[in-house]
């Protein structure tokens, strides 16, 4: 676009498909029982004495857009990368004591503008050993919540997988 007038003006206002929630750092005794709810409603419950340190435990939560993609499966809005540091400020990367649980809301219009259904939901965390997403072992999808709630053992990156749903063809059969 050329623009002659110098004294014109624009105002843009950029959007995306879905606005992410800011993100949240939360400072915690590893002992106590933590429940953390980001701005889209995603819960996460750390049961006291899940984390494999004692102290204080620093949990990162960040929103992320950019997120691997797979066949057959697509991030349903975006996801996120949990990390959790001890009071010295160490990664913490061993797995927890016990699992913790993390329940992801989703809009079942926006699924059904996507082609997903919600029966193919689920979450997913990255595997940096496998470089892929993974499902998890436990998870349930509450489809009269609309949520989908999952149980883990450590932290990394997540996000509600979907696929879409096809309709099934039959084709003529001809017999000679």
């Amino acid at each position: 676009m050329v623009v002659t007038d110098t004294t014109a003006t624009l105002d843009l206002e950029l959007t995306g498909p879905t606005p992410k929630p800011a993100p949240v750092v939360v400072t915690f005794d590893a002992a106590e029982p933590q429940r953390v709810e980001l701005a889209d409603g995603t819960t996460i419950f750390i049961p006291a004495g899940a984390m494999p340190v004692s102290g204080t435990v620093t949990l990162r939560v960040v929103p992320i857009a950019a997120l691997p993609s797979q066949r057959h499966a697509s991030v349903v809005a975006y996801g996120y990368i949990f990390l959790a540091s001890d009071e010295r400020g160490q990664p913490i990367e061993a797995n927890f004591n016990q699992d913790v649980i993390i329940t992801f809301p989703y809009d079942e219009a926006r699924l059904q503008q996507r082609g997903i259904l919600e029966s193919r939901l689920k979450p997913a965390y990255f595997s940096t050993t496998t470089n892929e997403w993974t499902f998890p072992e436990s998870f349930v999808v509450d489809t009269a919540a609309d949520r989908v709630t999952m149980q883990i053992d450590h932290f990394t990156r997540f996000a509600l997988m979907g696929e879409a749903g096809g309709a099934l063809m039959y084709l003529p059969l001809v017999i000679r």
